[in-house]
């Protein structure tokens, strides 16, 4: 028996007591549960043949962890974590070598992008934050564009079984930062809710290098009956930091002073973020699962500098939906099958000449099938995903797993897979401006990864991993410097 519990012990033993009976009863020999869209926690480290792990709440906690960047931090695969300052600054994640825009950046399933393709992590605070699931290798073949190193899934956190509870935390540290927090849950009957509430604030370690942040969240679920979850969720991120350029000396000259020289001494960046989601899950009889999910994401970005004379905002929005449904086809034997609609568009603003730089909006179609089945040792998980899009046409995608028990502590792993990364709407619809121009014509990155791998669990909690990997890229997206008489690179 093999099962995951996120809403509570009440719930899951309701859920699960119909196979256990029949388990019992000589009806059935084996159980297996799976949530099909996400990794799968630690059923996914144990059956699934893919290269995944997860840092829980706990691991959260212990590193006092505050945003994305520092979560991931010494996870296997995350080769380096940027820095460019302190809380708040951007701080991009290397996934297996591959910068962000190679890698797909999920809340509870949802696909995040801004219009650049590339996700801020120190933008995501982790109040609300049950696990981040990390797929190393390609995800294409269920998540779609992006997902070319892999992925990262927030998992936000659940309403439990049971009566209120609340906490308020308070916490200090370097730079005068400090963070204030409540979180509230409650499902006294059928009706869940769990909700946050945090204000950040931290001066940094330059001048003009200040953070300043306000973050809620909100999830509710109502289980109409034994079979039906209507759930809805929604995030609200308001944030300003300061940005203060390059530092102007170099390390052998700091001395505690020139160090915090800020280049810029009053350009700043102001962000703001809304998530939505509405969710309907239908249990059809024992063997079938369906979920509809709407679904919208917003970002504005501002950013002004006086220095530069530049004051602009971008807006980044989606709006879409999906419906997917899970059959246990045979004994051993799981189907996923779904499909996506999703509508991304981007607006740049030059607030000084009040002046739309570039307004564009594209739609993007998908359906995905994939299948997960255990013979024995022998696990085995085929998929494919293909995506329409309106202006670079269809992208078919691949994906073949397979791992093996060698004994009960050791497994042998291996993947192959298609992925893409596809033209953000600033690649495609970016004027020719200072900073560059887009081209409409770009078509998607494309790789082929073929990966094998081991793993060992030597003692209980404790595992070891080897993995190697090739990837094969092609027509890579670059920017290139253009002269403006002959027009020639």
């Amino acid at each position: 028996l093999i099962a995951e519990a996120p809403t509570g012990i009440g719930k899951t033993v309701s859920v699960l007591f119909p196979a256990i009976k029949a388990l019992a009863e000589g009806k059935a020999r084996k159980i297996f549960y799976l949530t099909a869209r996400t990794i799968g926690r630690a059923v996914a480290q144990e059956k699934l043949p893919l290269n995944t792990s997860v840092v829980t709440k706990e691991q959260i906690r212990k590193k006092n962890a505050m945003t994305l960047d520092q979560a991931l931090e010494g996870t296997l695969g995350v080769t380096s974590v940027e820095r460019t300052g302190t809380l708040g600054q951007y701080s991009p994640i290397t996934l297996r070598g591959f910068r962000p825009k190679h890698t797909a950046f999920m809340v509870d399933g949802i696909r995040i992008e801004d219009g650049g393709g590339e996700v801020s992590a120190p933008t995501f605070p982790l109040d609300n934050v049950e696990r981040i699931e990390v797929l190393r290798g390609p995800g294409s073949a269920l998540y779609g564009a992006n997902a070319m190193a892999g992925a990262y899934n927030l998992i936000s956190k659940e309403p439990e079984d049971g009566p209120a509870t609340t906490d308020i935390t308070a916490s200090f540290g370097s730079f005068k930062t400090q963070k204030y927090a409540v979180e509230f849950g409650a499902k006294p009957g059928r009706l869940g809710a769990y909700v946050t509430g945090s204000k950040t604030k931290s001066e940094g370690f330059r001048n003009n290098s200040g953070y300043d942040a306000d973050y809620y969240t909100g999830k509710f679920n109502y289980d109409a009956t034994l079979w039906d979850r209507i759930s809805l969720s929604g995030q609200f991120l308001k944030s300003s930091v300061g940005l203060p350029g390059a530092i102007p000396v170099q390390p052998v000259e700091f001395n505690n002073e020139r160090e915090l020289i800020a280049a810029t001494t009053s350009s700043h960046q102001e962000d703001q973020r809304t998530l939505g989601a509405a969710a309907y899950r239908r249990r059809l009889g024992e063997a079938t699962t369906v979920q509809v999910r709407l679904f919208s994401t917003w970002l504005s970005r501002l950013y002004d500098s006086p220095e530069y004379a530049y004051k602009g905002e971008g807006i980044s929005r989606t709006v879409g939906g999906e419906v997917q449904a899970d059959h246990a086809l045979m004994e051993d034997v799981v189907v996923t099958a779904g499909g996506e609609f999703r509508r991304d568009g981007y607006r740049s603003t030059d607030l000084l000449a009040v002046k739309v730089e570039g307004d564009a909006a594209r739609n993007t179609g998908a359906g995905f099938l994939q299948a997960h089945g255990t013979f024995g040792n022998f696990n085995i998980l085929p998929g494919v995903r293909v995506d329409q899009h309106e202006v670079y046409g269809s992208q078919v995608n691949p994906r073949l797993g397979a791992s093996y028990r060698i004994i009960p502590e050791a497994r042998v792993t291996g993947n192959v897979g298609r992925s893409f990364r596809a033209p953000t709407l600033i690649d495609l619809i970016w004027p020719d401006t200072a900073f560059g121009k887009g081209n409409p014509n770009l078509k998607p990155e494309r790789a082929l990864t073929y990966e094998i791998g081991t793993e060992v669990r030597p003692v209980h909690d404790v595992i070891a991993r080897v993995t190697g990997f090739r990837v094969d890229m092609d027509d890579k997206i670059v920017n290139v410097v253009v002269d403006p008489v002959s027009g020639k690179t």
